[in-house]
C-alpha cells in the first residue's frame, strides 16, 4: 500500500470514527489528538468522492408516446 493510500485509509477511519461519535468537531478532536483543520479537510474530501460518484435514478417517471 503507498503511503498515500495508508493517509487515505487512516483518515477514512478516523472521519467514520467522528461521525460514529456523536460529538462536536472540536471536542472529538481535542479528545482524539487530531487537528481540526485536517478533519474538515478530510471531510470535504471524502464528500466530494462521494458525490462525484454517478448518481442512481430516485424514481422514474412514465412518459406516454402518441
Amino acid at each position: 500500500m503507498s503511503p498515500k493510500d495508508q493517509r487515505q485509509y487512516e483518515w477514512k477511519a478516523r472521519v467514520s470514527e467522528f461521525n460514529a461519535s456523536g460529538l462536536k468537531m472540536t471536542h472529538w478532536c481535542s479528545n482524539n489528538h487530531v487537528n481540526l483543520e485536517q478533519l474538515k479537510y478530510w471531510i470535504r474530501k471524502f464528500k466530494k468522492v462521494n458525490t462525484t460518484a454517478t448518481p442512481t435514478p430516485k424514481s422514474f417517471i412514465p412518459i406516454t408516446t402518441i
